[in-house]
């Protein structure tokens, strides 16, 4: 709070965001080398830097040799979460920067979420424009078929069967 109390100016209350140094820094070249040689057992690596009185705990080691890891360069991308699906089929499309390709991959894979993205879609818009007087007549009674809403359909399917294409089980 003093930080924005004794500032002269708004710059001056920005902190900057650089890395602090770690206790591993020093070490890190080290781990690397070993890693290299393809000594890749964390357990074994963190017993050689107790032995050089390093001081660095096993999660500080883990954390580095998981990001020396990575993933293999051949692998497939992750596929999305229902999470993720829905949140970009619910944010506004002008909202949607990075995701647009994600969103337009598993559309163009799933027909039916397609058809219920336009559903969703529509009812942004209706929403947003408050145009309820524009809902087509009987849409406010309840229907006796619960199959073809987007929600019951997002709920009958997993992450992986919505962006491979699969059939539920």
């Amino acid at each position: 709070m003093l930080r924005y109390a004794n500032a002269a100016r708004w710059q001056d209350t920005i902190r900057d965001n650089r890395r602090r140094p770690s206790r591993l820094d020093p070490y890190k070249a080290y781990l690397e080398r070993r890693f290299a040689e393809g000594r890749t057992s964390v357990t074994h690596l963190h017993s050689e830097l107790v032995a050089d009185n390093a001081p660095v705990t096993y999660q500080m080691v883990r954390a580095h040799i998981a990001t020396l890891r990575g993933a293999p360069a051949g692998a497939p991308p992750r596929p999305p979460t229902v999470r993720q699906v829905t949140g970009w089929l619910t944010r506004h499309p002008t909202a949607l920067s990075d995701d647009r390709a994600g969103l337009n991959d598993v559309l163009t894979r799933c027909p039916e979420l397609d058809t219920a993205a336009g559903h969703v879609r529509d009812l942004g818009e209706i929403l947003s424009d408050r145009q309820g007087d524009g809902l087509p007549p009987g849409s406010t009674q309840s229907t006796q078929s619960t199959q073809s809403t987007p929600a019951n359909y997002l709920a009958s399917r997993d992450s992986h069967s919505i962006c491979s294409g699969t059939s539920p089980p």
